[in-house]
């Protein structure tokens, strides 16, 4: 009985940056879609840029890549073919002999695949600039941030309140307290939801006074416990 399928033990080295070299045209972008809240056009997405044609001679470079990567893995397949009663351990040591046998075939490759990668990387079209949020708005996120981590934590410690307030209580307590905790859970829900909506208004209304349609933070980093006191002194005044 022979062996027809080689099993999937083999040749990291020949799977060398396959997908990097698929030509796969990029997906459309989506379409806008209106704001949950407002009603309004979500902001226009910028568009992609297009893609580069790629010089005669890098083409010619990745079809000589394929192909000597197809016939070494061609090769293999018709080896591993020819054992008898084939188990892992013997398409193991012929793996690993056909490895050491086109050692310089495979060596060859995997230099042959870095230069193509590189060439392909420096061949990318340039990213378009995104313009950066303004110091006062980083203000006013940060402040809006810390007012929906207090709410958040003083949701946390009412629920810590409540199983100390249901200890020793009456069934009619009981009941009144859970009611008044359902109403402070709502309560506390809404300001979040709230915050929520006022930090996504900040970065909405900040990006349309600006030219780009996009827009990003420079540091996504948590603020700093000074930052926060600050933004808080800031905001204070």
């Amino acid at each position: 009985m022979k062996h027809s399928k080689p099993l999937p033990i083999l040749l990291v080295a020949l799977n060398l940056a396959v997908p990097l070299f698929s030509q796969v045209p990029s997906p459309p972008p989506p379409p806008d879609l209106p704001d949950d809240n407002t009603g309004a056009l979500a902001p226009t997405r910028p568009e992609r840029p297009a893609r580069t044609e790629l010089a005669n001679t890098l083409k010619e470079k990745l079809e000589d890549y394929k192909t000597k990567q197809d016939n070494l893995r061609k090769v293999l397949k018709e080896r591993l073919a020819q054992i008898d009663n084939p188990t892992r351990e013997k398409i193991r040591i012929a793996t690993q002999a056909f490895e050491l046998l086109h050692k310089d075939q495979l060596d060859a490759l995997k230099a042959r695949a870095a230069l193509i990668k590189a060439e392909l990387v420096a061949a990318r079209p340039a990213r378009p600039s995104k313009p950066l949020v303004s110091d006062e708005i980083k203000t006013q996120v940060i402040s809006l941030q810390n007012q929906h981590k207090e709410v958040h934590d003083a949701l946390q410690a009412s629920k810590a309140e409540l199983k100390i307030a249901l200890q020793d209580v009456t069934d009619e307590e009981r009941a009144q307290l859970l009611d008044e905790f359902r109403q402070n859970q709502k309560d506390l829900h809404e300001q979040m939801k709230n915050i929520q909506r006022q930090i996504r208004e900040t970065l909405h209304a900040s990006l349309n006074t600006t030219d780009a349609t996009t827009i990003r933070i420079e540091d996504r980093r948590p603020p700093s416990r000074t930052e926060v006191l600050e933004a808080r002194r800031t905001a204070d005044r």
